[in-house]
């Protein structure tokens, strides 16, 4: 399994801590979008590395060739042990832009959907942080993949029950080898040989079964196939903000919410739903998760509004002790009053021009 539960998140974390331990300068590389719910999850995260004393380097990225250019400085720069990639990588194959060397972790926190399944299903190394999606919606997928992946297209002509479970077991072999390594290749000259050997000697009924299983194995895996395409095929779409799956790793390593840290995850969450990457319906039940944790941290809350400039004030406080650079539009007012658990409801997010890099 190389997608991390969302109860999981603090072993992914865990990894990149041990490496970091290993190693005395900058030992983690950050590749951050440049939108505003990276930039809340950086500001969480490398709070976390601080106060871990995890040294790490900064890269801000906007498209994948800006990932491709730094990897032959990664290639060199054997310190590097570990890359997290924020708000992008989950949807293209992480090994396409990053060559993996052994002792290299990745760690993918993104809200782009769907994820490549190369990222979730295919190698050890690549851990991509699942809000929930993998775990709860994609079980078959996840069968229809590794047949497709791991398994032998001709593997029908297995003609007993043994001989299925050497195939799996050969399978089970090659999930962590990178695509074209000299084991994924070995793996698959062995399983030929066995296979070509296996079909010498077979009598008639035995050759009928053979034939039937072929035919059977053919249309398994075109339904798969099929399964794999209609999943890439319902098009992009965004999963948990990346700035609050950053402060889920946050609580889950113990660390205290603050008001800084809580703030950073209301914004980007904020930030999917002013840009219209998630509907009305989603951000509502963003808000009614983060209610009682801002509630926490901010006990007066419930009483007092923040203005979009940072002020606070009362509510029973009049406008003018404010003066006129406290002075805020009413929606902007209610979509900051709904993130505190405030009443009122916020107005429609004003039409925005929808540019994302990371999301073709």
């Amino acid at each position: 399994m190389v997608y991390v539960s969302s109860t999981h998140y603090e072993d992914a974390y865990q990894r990149i801590a041990d490496t970091a331990a290993t190693t005395a300068g900058a030992s983690v590389l950050l590749f951050v979008s440049m939108d505003a719910d990276a930039l809340c999850a950086l500001r969480i995260l490398t709070s976390l590395f601080k106060r871990d004393s995890i040294a790490h380097k900064i890269v801000p990225v906007s498209n994948y060739a800006e990932i491709t250019s730094m990897n032959q400085t990664l290639a060199q720069n054997q310190q590097i042990k570990s890359i997290v990639f924020l708000n992008c990588g989950a949807q293209t194959d992480v090994q396409d832009f990053v060559t993996l060397r052994d002792d290299l972790v990745v760690m993918v926190i993104d809200s782009h959907r769907p994820f490549n399944l190369y990222n979730v299903f295919w190698h050890e190394q690549v851990q991509c942080l699942d809000d929930g999606d993998v775990e709860k919606n994609m079980g078959e997928l996840r069968e229809a993949f590794e047949d497709i992946a791991f398994g032998d297209s001709s593997s029908g002509e297995d003609s007993d029950e043994s001989e299925d479970e050497g195939s799996d077991q050969d399978n089970e072999s090659r999930i962590g080898h990178k695509r074209g390594s000299s084991e994924m290749l070995g793996d698959l000259a062995k399983n030929d040989r066995q296979r070509r050997k296996r079909k010498t000697d077979l009598d008639p009924e035995s050759f009928m079964r053979m034939q039937q299983q072929k035919a059977e194995r053919r249309d398994a895996r075109a339904a798969h196939q099929q399964m794999i395409q209609a999943y890439y095929a319902q098009g992009s779409y965004y999963g948990q903000s990346c700035a609050i799956s950053t402060l889920m790793l946050a609580e889950q390593l113990g660390h205290p919410p603050s008001l800084d840290t809580v703030w950073w995850a209301v914004v980007g969450a904020t930030s999917q739903h002013v840009l219209q990457h998630i509907d009305s319906d989603g951000y509502a039940e963003v808000v009614r998760r983060m209610r009682d944790l801002v509630r926490r941290v901010c006990p007066t809350a419930s009483t007092t509004r923040l203005n979009i400039d940072g002020n606070a004030r009362s509510s029973n406080t009049s406008e003018s002790a404010l003066g006129s650079s406290a002075t805020v539009t009413s929606s902007s007012q209610a979509l900051l009053d709904s993130q505190l658990g405030l009443p009122g409801q916020p107005d429609d997010p004003p039409q925005r021009e929808n540019i994302d890099p990371f999301n073709p």
